[in-house]
């Protein structure tokens, strides 16, 4: 339930978080 124009942090298992933006991550 992603809106448009939405940040969400994305934790993965390196241990990096991302950011996840209209579908595309940028570290």
């Amino acid at each position: 339930g992603k809106k448009v124009g939405e940040i969400v942090e994305v934790s993965v298992p390196n241990g990096v978080n991302k950011f996840e933006i209209l579908g595309i991550r940028r570290e």
